[in-house]
Protein backbone atom coordinates (compact mmCIF):
# COMPACT_ATOMS: atom_id res chain seq x y z
CA UNK A 1 0.00 0.00 0.00
CA UNK A 2 1.37 3.69 -0.98
CA UNK A 3 0.21 7.01 0.76
CA UNK A 4 0.50 10.31 -0.34
CA UNK A 5 0.03 12.88 2.00
CA UNK A 6 1.55 16.35 0.59
CA UNK A 7 0.21 17.15 -1.91
CA UNK A 8 -3.85 15.72 -2.84
CA UNK A 9 -3.76 13.16 -0.37
CA UNK A 10 -4.20 9.50 -2.44
CA UNK A 11 -3.92 5.61 -1.95
CA UNK A 12 -2.75 3.32 -3.82
CA UNK A 13 -2.83 -0.66 -3.26
CA UNK A 14 -0.54 -1.93 -6.35
CA UNK A 15 -2.30 -0.74 -9.81
CA UNK A 16 -5.22 -0.24 -7.96
CA UNK A 17 -5.61 4.04 -7.45
CA UNK A 18 -8.18 4.28 -3.88
CA UNK A 19 -10.27 7.54 -3.97
CA UNK A 20 -10.30 9.36 -1.13
CA UNK A 21 -12.77 12.24 -0.99
CA UNK A 22 -13.34 14.93 1.66
CA UNK A 23 -11.11 17.03 3.52
CA UNK A 24 -12.22 15.65 6.87
CA UNK A 25 -11.09 11.90 5.54
CA UNK A 26 -7.86 13.06 4.43
CA UNK A 27 -6.87 14.43 8.05
CA UNK A 28 -7.94 11.51 9.88
CA UNK A 29 -5.69 9.30 7.21
CA UNK A 30 -2.74 11.90 7.57
CA UNK A 31 -2.80 11.79 11.58
CA UNK A 32 -3.15 7.96 12.03
CA UNK A 33 -0.63 7.41 9.41
CA UNK A 34 1.95 9.89 10.53
CA UNK A 35 1.23 8.14 14.55
CA UNK A 36 2.95 5.53 12.96
CA UNK A 37 1.03 2.61 14.60
CA UNK A 38 0.29 4.98 18.15
CA UNK A 39 -2.82 5.50 19.18
CA UNK A 40 -4.22 8.88 18.36
CA UNK A 41 -6.84 9.72 20.67
CA UNK A 42 -10.25 11.42 20.27
CA UNK A 43 -9.87 13.89 22.00
CA UNK A 44 -7.00 14.56 19.09
CA UNK A 45 -8.61 14.08 16.43
CA UNK A 46 -11.32 16.24 17.41
CA UNK A 47 -8.88 19.31 17.74
CA UNK A 48 -7.45 18.92 14.24
CA UNK A 49 -10.72 18.24 12.65
CA UNK A 50 -12.74 21.00 14.55
CA UNK A 51 -10.65 23.30 16.80
CA UNK A 52 -12.10 24.28 19.33
CA UNK A 53 -15.68 24.13 18.74
CA UNK A 54 -16.32 20.53 17.73
CA UNK A 55 -19.54 19.46 17.10
CA UNK A 56 -21.94 17.77 19.94
CA UNK A 57 -21.82 14.54 17.45
CA UNK A 58 -18.07 14.84 17.19
CA UNK A 59 -17.54 10.50 18.37
CA UNK A 60 -19.99 9.59 15.79
CA UNK A 61 -18.89 11.71 13.26
CA UNK A 62 -15.28 10.70 13.97
CA UNK A 63 -16.61 7.29 13.74
CA UNK A 64 -17.92 7.31 10.07
CA UNK A 65 -14.70 8.53 8.95
CA UNK A 66 -13.33 5.81 10.14
CA UNK A 67 -15.40 3.31 9.07
CA UNK A 68 -15.02 5.07 5.17
CA UNK A 69 -10.97 4.85 5.24
CA UNK A 70 -11.75 0.99 6.59
CA UNK A 71 -14.20 -0.03 3.57
CA UNK A 72 -12.04 1.74 0.94
CA UNK A 73 -8.33 1.01 2.45
CA UNK A 74 -9.66 -2.75 2.59
CA UNK A 75 -8.46 -5.68 4.79
CA UNK A 76 -4.29 -4.76 4.19
CA UNK A 77 -4.61 -1.77 6.41
CA UNK A 78 -5.31 -2.81 10.34
CA UNK A 79 -7.78 0.22 11.20
CA UNK A 80 -9.11 -0.49 14.65
CA UNK A 81 -10.59 1.06 18.04
CA UNK A 82 -7.67 1.31 20.93
CA UNK A 83 -9.01 3.22 23.94
CA UNK A 84 -8.24 6.45 23.78
CA UNK A 85 -8.94 6.25 20.60
CA UNK A 86 -7.88 5.03 17.39
CA UNK A 87 -4.86 2.80 15.75
CA UNK A 88 -3.31 2.14 12.38
CA UNK A 89 -1.41 -0.48 10.88
CA UNK A 90 -0.23 -1.18 7.92
CA UNK A 91 2.68 -3.63 7.05
CA UNK A 92 4.81 -2.50 4.40
CA UNK A 93 3.33 0.82 3.87
CA UNK A 94 5.16 3.84 2.19
CA UNK A 95 3.91 6.70 3.41
CA UNK A 96 5.34 9.38 1.00
CA UNK A 97 5.39 12.91 3.16
CA UNK A 98 8.96 14.31 2.83
CA UNK A 99 10.54 13.74 -0.37
CA UNK A 100 11.77 17.26 -2.37
CA UNK A 101 11.70 17.09 -5.81
CA UNK A 102 14.57 18.56 -7.85
CA UNK A 103 14.98 22.27 -9.52
CA UNK A 104 13.89 20.82 -12.72
CA UNK A 105 11.51 18.36 -11.38
CA UNK A 106 9.23 21.42 -9.76
CA UNK A 107 9.77 23.39 -12.52
CA UNK A 108 7.74 20.66 -14.77
CA UNK A 109 4.97 20.37 -12.08
CA UNK A 110 4.64 24.65 -11.64
CA UNK A 111 4.05 25.17 -15.41
CA UNK A 112 2.04 21.70 -15.49
CA UNK A 113 -0.62 23.71 -13.52
CA UNK A 114 -0.02 26.94 -13.60
CA UNK A 115 0.92 26.85 -17.50
CA UNK A 116 3.85 27.08 -19.43
CA UNK A 117 3.60 30.63 -20.59
CA UNK A 118 3.67 31.98 -16.89
CA UNK A 119 6.93 30.07 -16.52
CA UNK A 120 8.22 31.26 -19.95
CA UNK A 121 7.13 34.84 -19.81
CA UNK A 122 9.03 35.04 -15.61
CA UNK A 123 11.84 32.32 -15.17
CA UNK A 124 13.11 34.37 -12.36
CA UNK A 125 10.06 35.01 -10.73
CA UNK A 126 9.21 30.70 -11.62
CA UNK A 127 12.99 29.67 -9.95
CA UNK A 128 12.14 32.07 -6.66
CA UNK A 129 8.73 30.35 -5.97
CA UNK A 130 10.87 26.98 -6.60
CA UNK A 131 13.42 27.85 -4.04
CA UNK A 132 11.19 29.28 -1.65
CA UNK A 133 8.88 25.47 -1.85
CA UNK A 134 12.12 23.61 -1.67
CA UNK A 135 10.88 21.09 -3.59
CA UNK A 136 7.91 20.21 -1.92
CA UNK A 137 5.33 18.65 -4.25
CA UNK A 138 2.18 20.18 -1.79
CA UNK A 139 3.43 23.45 -1.77
CA UNK A 140 4.61 23.24 -5.51
CA UNK A 141 0.92 23.20 -6.05
CA UNK A 142 -0.35 25.29 -3.46
CA UNK A 143 2.07 27.77 -5.65
CA UNK A 144 1.24 27.03 -8.79
CA UNK A 145 -2.55 26.58 -8.49
CA UNK A 146 -2.70 30.46 -6.93
CA UNK A 147 -0.80 31.67 -9.90
CA UNK A 148 -3.44 29.71 -12.42
CA UNK A 149 -6.43 31.11 -10.62
CA UNK A 150 -4.91 34.93 -11.54
CA UNK A 151 -3.67 34.96 -14.44
CA UNK A 152 -4.31 38.95 -13.97
CA UNK A 153 -1.06 38.81 -11.27
CA UNK A 154 2.32 38.83 -12.09
CA UNK A 155 4.27 35.46 -11.01
CA UNK A 156 7.42 38.05 -9.26
CA UNK A 157 4.07 39.31 -7.24
CA UNK A 158 3.89 36.19 -5.70
CA UNK A 159 7.40 35.46 -5.70
CA UNK A 160 8.25 38.55 -3.71
CA UNK A 161 6.27 37.14 -1.11
CA UNK A 162 7.06 33.49 -1.09
CA UNK A 163 10.76 34.81 -0.48
CA UNK A 164 9.95 36.40 3.08
CA UNK A 165 9.56 33.62 5.44
CA UNK A 166 7.37 35.33 7.82
CA UNK A 167 4.72 35.30 5.08
CA UNK A 168 5.40 31.96 2.86
CA UNK A 169 3.15 29.77 4.90
CA UNK A 170 0.23 32.12 4.03
CA UNK A 171 1.04 32.76 0.86
CA UNK A 172 1.32 28.22 0.31
CA UNK A 173 -2.75 28.62 1.14
CA UNK A 174 -5.52 27.77 -1.60
CA UNK A 175 -8.74 26.34 -1.16
CA UNK A 176 -8.95 22.87 0.72
CA UNK A 177 -5.20 23.60 0.19
CA UNK A 178 -2.55 24.23 3.43
CA UNK A 179 0.45 23.70 3.60
CA UNK A 180 1.11 25.61 6.76
CA UNK A 181 -2.03 23.71 8.02
CA UNK A 182 -1.04 19.60 6.71
CA UNK A 183 2.92 20.25 8.43
CA UNK A 184 1.22 22.01 11.71
CA UNK A 185 -1.37 18.73 12.29
CA UNK A 186 1.60 16.10 11.39
CA UNK A 187 3.58 18.38 14.08
CA UNK A 188 0.67 18.63 16.64
CA UNK A 189 0.11 14.82 15.90
CA UNK A 190 4.30 13.64 17.73
CA UNK A 191 4.28 13.66 21.38
CA UNK A 192 5.28 16.51 23.35
CA UNK A 193 8.68 15.87 23.81
CA UNK A 194 9.15 15.26 19.98
CA UNK A 195 6.66 18.78 19.33
CA UNK A 196 8.63 20.74 22.25
CA UNK A 197 12.13 19.83 20.19
CA UNK A 198 10.89 20.83 17.32
CA UNK A 199 9.94 23.74 18.20
CA UNK A 200 13.22 24.87 20.48
CA UNK A 201 15.62 23.56 17.10
CA UNK A 202 13.24 25.27 14.83
CA UNK A 203 14.05 28.73 16.02
CA UNK A 204 17.57 29.16 14.44
CA UNK A 205 17.75 29.71 11.01
CA UNK A 206 18.42 26.77 8.77
CA UNK A 207 21.77 24.89 9.73
CA UNK A 208 21.97 21.31 10.55
CA UNK A 209 22.73 20.08 14.17
CA UNK A 210 23.98 16.94 16.00
CA UNK A 211 21.99 15.61 18.89
CA UNK A 212 24.62 17.06 21.51
CA UNK A 213 23.90 20.56 20.18
CA UNK A 214 20.28 19.90 20.43
CA UNK A 215 19.96 18.35 23.79
CA UNK A 216 22.35 21.78 24.39
CA UNK A 217 19.85 23.82 23.30
CA UNK A 218 17.01 22.22 24.64
CA UNK A 219 18.22 21.49 28.35
CA UNK A 220 18.38 17.38 27.31
CA UNK A 221 20.82 15.18 27.23
CA UNK A 222 22.08 13.74 24.55
CA UNK A 223 21.01 9.93 24.44
CA UNK A 224 16.86 11.70 25.27
CA UNK A 225 17.44 14.66 22.59
CA UNK A 226 18.96 11.45 19.96
CA UNK A 227 16.08 9.25 20.87
CA UNK A 228 13.34 12.33 19.83
CA UNK A 229 15.05 13.43 16.80
CA UNK A 230 15.05 9.75 15.49
CA UNK A 231 11.52 9.58 16.09
CA UNK A 232 11.13 12.97 14.15
CA UNK A 233 13.14 11.24 11.18
CA UNK A 234 10.99 8.20 11.28
CA UNK A 235 7.77 10.45 11.47
CA UNK A 236 9.27 12.28 8.08
CA UNK A 237 9.69 15.41 10.00
CA UNK A 238 12.99 15.97 9.81
CA UNK A 239 15.72 15.10 7.75
CA UNK A 240 19.18 13.48 8.06
CA UNK A 241 21.76 16.23 7.13
CA UNK A 242 24.88 13.86 7.28
CA UNK A 243 27.80 12.37 9.01
CA UNK A 244 30.19 15.10 10.34
CA UNK A 245 34.24 14.67 10.76
CA UNK A 246 33.77 13.08 14.17
CA UNK A 247 30.95 10.20 12.89
CA UNK A 248 28.14 11.81 14.93
CA UNK A 249 24.71 12.35 13.07
CA UNK A 250 23.78 15.74 11.59
CA UNK A 251 20.24 16.39 11.52
CA UNK A 252 18.13 19.33 9.83
CA UNK A 253 14.52 20.27 9.43
CA UNK A 254 13.06 20.81 6.01
CA UNK A 255 12.49 24.83 5.80
CA UNK A 256 8.74 24.66 5.25
CA UNK A 257 8.65 22.19 8.95
CA UNK A 258 10.96 24.55 10.43
CA UNK A 259 8.70 27.36 9.58
CA UNK A 260 5.48 25.59 10.76
CA UNK A 261 7.07 24.37 13.82
CA UNK A 262 8.25 28.13 14.88
CA UNK A 263 3.85 28.88 13.78
CA UNK A 264 3.06 25.91 16.10
CA UNK A 265 5.09 27.69 19.14
CA UNK A 266 4.30 30.82 18.65
CA UNK A 267 0.92 29.53 18.94
CA UNK A 268 1.07 27.32 22.35
CA UNK A 269 3.37 30.30 23.62
CA UNK A 270 0.04 32.86 23.22
CA UNK A 271 -2.32 29.81 24.21
CA UNK A 272 -0.30 29.54 27.54
CA UNK A 273 -0.46 33.40 27.75
CA UNK A 274 -4.07 33.92 27.37
CA UNK A 275 -4.48 31.15 30.11
CA UNK A 276 -2.48 32.91 32.73
CA UNK A 277 -4.13 35.83 32.02
CA UNK A 278 -7.40 34.09 32.10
Amino acid sequence: MEFQLLGPVEASDGARRIALSGSKVHTVLAVLLLARGRVVSDGRLSELLWGWSPPATMNAQIYTYISRLRKLLGPGVDLVRRQPGYQLTAAGAHVDVLQPMGASESLALLATIAGNSRIVVEPEAADVIVRACAGLPLALRAAAIRLAARPHRPAARLARRLADPALRLGELRTGDLDVGCVLGSALRARPRGERNLAGVLASPAGGTFTAAEAGVEAGLSEDTAEELLERLVEGALLEMAGIDAEGRPRYRFHELVRLAALTETAGRSADGRLTAAG
